[in-house]
């Protein structure tokens, strides 16, 4: 119990820095990390670590501890980890009923650890498959497939009241591989992008001037993809993170 209280209250104490727009530095966290793999001074330290406490994610691997940061994540680990920052804990609990009788995929093997969380976010709308039966929970998610997840997860559930007015203009946020971009992925790539979910990458030209690129058919890393989560719950504060069973 004092465990479990401790963790909630470092959790909480570093939410709110966040939501205070006062950045965390590695000395607000233990001396150690849960990961071997994740190190002090990584850029992805403190996602990693928030993400591990909350729930979002248990690594892929428990001897010996490992996050694989650079890894890429898969369509299915995607779904999962957006899963737990929200209800859909639940159903993998077994507190909430869902039909497994209308699983819509062929390739979805309802005792997987993902199915639940598959069958979650095609119930909400927010992923589709791909019209043919299969949702592909092995392949690598690009980066227009995860912007268009986030995209709708945060309008499924009127979350958009949560986030300030765009910080960027459209014009600020101009991708130079805008055309590359699906045109299924376009209003979330650029609904991201001006409320600072999404960055892009930058990459200098032959004049030093700073180019943004989507890179739509990039595949995610875990690393890259816990830090977006975060970046979308932190506006839903405290309260918003499933809390309960730490420790």
């Amino acid at each position: 119990m004092k465990k479990a209280k401790k963790i909630l209250a470092i959790c909480l104490a570093l939410v709110m820095l966040s939501l205070a727009g006062v950045s965390a530095t590695a000395s607000d966290y233990p001396s150690s990390a849960r990961f071997d793999d994740v190190q002090r001074g990584d850029w992805f330290y403190h996602d990693t670590w928030i993400a591990y406490i909350i729930g979002i994610t248990r690594g892929v691997s428990e001897n010996p501890p490992l996050f694989a940061p650079l890894q890429e994540t898969t369509r299915a680990e995607f779904v999962t980890m957006l899963g737990r920052t929200h209800e859909a804990e639940a159903y993998a609990n077994g507190t909430i009923e869902y039909n497994k009788g209308q699983n819509p995929y062929v390739d979805i093997d309802l005792s997987s650890f993902y199915a639940p969380y598959v069958l979650w976010a095609t119930e909400r709308g927010i992923v589709q498959g791909d019209g043919l039966g299969h949702f592909r929970p092995s392949d690598p998610i690009t980066r227009q497939e995860m912007a268009v997840m986030l995209y709708r997860y945060i309008y499924v559930y009127d979350f958009q009241a949560y986030f300030p007015p765009p910080w960027r203009d459209l014009i600020n946020i101009q991708y130079v591989d805008r055309d590359a971009v699906a045109v299924w992925a376009v209003d979330a790539a650029e609904w991201l992008g001006a409320h600072g979910v999404v960055n892009g990458v930058l990459t200098a030209d032959e004049s030093d001037h700073m180019l943004r690129y989507f890179k739509p058919n990039t595949h995610l890393i875990r690393a890259e993809a816990v830090a977006l989560l975060i970046r979308v719950a932190a506006p839903m504060g405290p309260i918003f993170y499933p809390m309960d069973g730490l420790g």
